[in-house]
């Protein structure tokens, strides 16, 4: 949703989702080669949904005057619209590795979207991706945001933390800031949903091409079962408190020790996305292809959809 609208701006231009920067990041930094930079372009499925010639994306990446990798990767991002000024990538991965963002690019502008833990829970248990785990899932949310919330007290000018709910509640108000945060002026066209729907969603996205609405705001405290919010509020209700969501009266959950399992897989899953981008380029593509889009409901969807 917010990647939508920033696209509405006329200096703006944010491609859809991919984590090539890091993906490519430890084979290609300090090893520069445009046609070996292709190559592995070619290799990662999520800039399948891209309109890329890579043709033409490797005399831009010649022409270059001094090559550098931030460099490749900024004309990489702007390949499908050479006219914006800002350039942006958004990957939620990425709030696992803001420190190496910024090493990066140290004068980058970093938007933390905020929602509620509860929300974020009901809305991941309906997606294919993940594993349908509440504990697991809330402590996923918690980690992500800590290590953001972190990064936004180290460097406090470069982070704007947004809430979901005041991006569709008072969506003006919210872009208007955002814009001045990136040092731009509002402009209408930011909420023009009708002029944003040409591009390829997953079906887990689909709801990225509808103007956005406050129903889902509140769904949660219909779709989630009272045992469900007690173990989202056991989990996260003391850290979501500091982030601005309050706590419904319910009881927490009476034992905690029950959790463990589950809590013990949310935070694996943290150090094994790490260890994945420290993996050598070859060995992750590996995996990729023999391992995670073989097993996973989820690749096996999205590359299907690709395909047609």
């Amino acid at each position: 949703m917010l990647r939508i609208a920033l696209n509405g701006h006329s200096k703006i231009y944010i491609p859809p989702e991919s984590t090539f920067i890091l993906n490519l990041l430890n084979k290609h930094k300090n090893k520069l080669n445009t046609s070996k930079l292709i190559s592995d372009l070619k290799l990662d499925p999520y800039l399948k949904a891209w309109v890329i010639n890579y043709d033409e994306l490797l005399v831009d990446l010649n022409s270059i005057t001094t090559p550098t990798y931030q460099a490749f990767c900024w004309t990489i991002l702007g390949h499908m619209n050479k006219k914006a000024k800002l350039l942006g990538d958004k990957n939620p991965t990425y709030a696992l590795f803001g420190k190496k963002i910024i090493e990066l690019y140290p004068d980058a502008k970093i938007i933390w979207l905020i929602r509620d833990y509860r929300s974020q829970v009901n809305s991941m248990l309906k997606v294919n991706f993940e594993k349908k785990d509440v504990a697991s899932l809330t402590v996923r949310w918690a980690v992500y945001n800590q290590h953001i919330h972190q990064l936004e007290l180290d460097i406090p000018n470069q982070v704007l933390r947004i809430r979901y709910e005041d991006l569709v509640e008072s969506s003006e108000a919210s872009y208007t800031k955002i814009c001045s945060f990136l040092g731009l002026k509002y402009e209408d066209t930011m909420l023009s949903w009708n002029k944003k729907n040409e591009e390829f969603h997953s079906a887990h996205h689909q709801s990225l091409s509808e103007k956005p609405t406050t129903k889902h705001i509140a769904e949660w405290k219909k779709e989630l079962s009272i045992k469900q919010v007690r173990i989202c509020q056991t989990i996260a209700g003391v850290y979501g408190e500091q982030l601005g969501y309050q706590k419904i009266d319910v009881a927490s959950y009476p034992v905690f020790i029950m959790l463990f399992k589950s809590i013990l897989y949310g935070r694996a899953y943290i150090p094994f996305i790490k260890l994945m981008y420290a993996l050598p380029f070859s060995w992750r593509k590996a995996l990729q292809k023999r391992v995670i889009e073989p097993n996973s409901k989820f690749w096996k969807e999205i590359n299907q959809e690709l395909e047609n």
